[in-house]
């Protein structure tokens, strides 16, 4: 990872309402295994950052439809 490397995540329905897009700077690569990579990160908001917390970011695998990697991640199998 590069460091302070951007990542944009959509939280929520996806839409053009600015509420629904969040920024996250990825601050630490935390580790990596399961279904998953793990990083410390803040959230930009109006040039202001969050207080550090843990992002998930889930790796795809596409041997598998989507809609069950989807409910193994709902069911915190990742």
């Amino acid at each position: 990872m590069a460091e302070g490397a951007l990542l944009d995540l959509v939280c929520g329905p996806a839409s053009p309402l600015p509420e629904t897009y969040q920024r996250y700077r990825l601050v630490a690569h935390l580790g990596s295994g399961g279904q998953a990579e793990v990083y410390r990160a803040v959230r930009l908001c109006g040039g202001v950052s969050s207080a550090p917390m843990t992002v998930k970011v889930f790796r795809v695998d596409p041997r598998r439809p989507l809609v069950d990697e989807l409910r193994s991640w709902d069911k915190g199998d990742g």
